[in-house]
């Protein structure tokens, strides 16, 4: 049996009949239930925050993409499927970003957007929009957007989208698997890596720019120590832990990773088989402890709190889950929705405050 510290109470929950209740539905009106949902509490309680006017609200939409803004967390960016929104009161409100020429199109997908950790009035969206995938950049948020980069092959989008320490660097990867860089804020393009398979994130070292790591779809996560002159297939966590070989991933399942706060040598992936916890920047992995079974629901996204990284959350099905403690024990925080949880952003000012994403 699995003791469980919940925001409720102490309980206890036989791993057969917890699978049961993950599963189970939210009994609400799915239609209302999507968006953005937000807790000021450590995900003790929520609320679901979607509005943009008396006729139009956020709840039907898929959230794609969300970055808040690193030195006023009340300034907010979502991505859905529909258009990219911003709020400047902590998601109480919400308004549709456009310039005067109608960019980004109110019906773009907006699959990824990072502010320059420098400058907040610099903003990238990776915006697919008019069959093509774009970069599209903001200088502050009275500027025209300007178009940074666009795909040669229509159908073909951008998925990931990345800035380095310094704000200067940016890295963009696509739906066919390129990861191309520009080392003057997106002005020119070079490629220096190619995956074959659609590149889901990218994460770069804070310590040493020239360490990158690549998450693509069902191939892995590679690694690169020399911005991207040789690339490493990185073993496979799920494998490793099954007793498998170590080889090329096939599992196909690695849905979220990131690099530990505390040391830019350990990194986190969140797959359909659980949590998985690397020290040596990816060469072997250990089964990070998490409450589920890797076979009720996958691990949809992971979090740390950037303030206090002892805090680690993870959200499967529509449960976010949080430690304190390295994965001792965790408190379990169903949302008010039956939705799948797409992301989880913690503000980097106030670890009270959590916003969670789901489509």
């Amino acid at each position: 049996m699995i003791k469980i510290y919940s925001s409720l109470k102490s309980f206890i929950i036989l791993p057969g009949i917890f699978v049961l209740v993950a599963a189970m539905p939210f009994s609400c009106n799915v239609a209302k239930e999507g968006g953005i949902f937000k807790s000021e509490n450590f995900g003790e309680n929520w609320q679901q925050k979607v509005t943009v006017s008396k006729k139009e609200t956020l709840a039907s939409h898929q959230i794609l993409a969300m970055e808040l803004d690193p030195f006023n967390p009340n300034i907010i960016y979502a991505g859905t499927e529909n258009g990219l929104y911003r709020s400047d009161s902590g998601a109480d409100s919400w308004e549709l970003v456009q310039d005067e020429k109608k960019n980004p199109d109110a019906r773009a997908s907006i699959l990824d957007i990072k502010i320059s950790p420098q400058n907040s009035n610099l903003i990238y969206a990776a915006v697919y929009q008019g069959r093509f995938g774009r970069v599209l950049r903001s200088t502050n948020s009275d500027s025209p957007w300007e178009q940074m980069y666009i795909v040669s092959k229509e159908g073909v989008s951008i998925t990931a989208i990345e800035v380095d320490k310094k704000g200067q660097n940016i890295y963009i990867g696509t739906s066919e698997g390129g990861l191309l860089e520009s080392a003057d804020f997106g002005l020119s393009w070079k490629i220096i890596g190619w995956f074959n398979a659609a590149i889901k994130g990218v994460k770069i070292n804070s310590e040493d720019g020239r360490i990158i790591y690549v998450l693509a779809l069902n191939k892995g996560i590679f690694k690169t120590s020399d911005q991207g002159v040789n690339w490493q297939l990185l073993a496979d966590p799920v494998a490793q832990n099954s007793g498998s070989a170590i080889g090329s991933f096939t599992g196909g399942n690695i849905r979220d990773f990131l690099i530990d706060a505390r040391s830019q040598n350990s990194l986190y992936a969140g797959t359909d088989k659980g949590i998985f916890l690397s020290s040596d920047c990816g060469q072997t992995w250990r089964v990070f402890s998490s409450l589920i079974s890797p076979e009720s629901a996958p691990i949809s996204a992971i979090a740390q709190d950037i303030g206090n990284p002892t805090i680690f959350y993870y959200g499967a099905a529509s449960i976010v889950y949080r430690t304190q403690n390295n994965g001792q024990t965790w408190t379990v925080h169903q949302l008010p929705s039956s939705k799948q949880i797409n992301l989880i952003k913690v503000d980097p000012i106030d670890s009270n405050i959590i916003y969670v994403g789901v489509k």
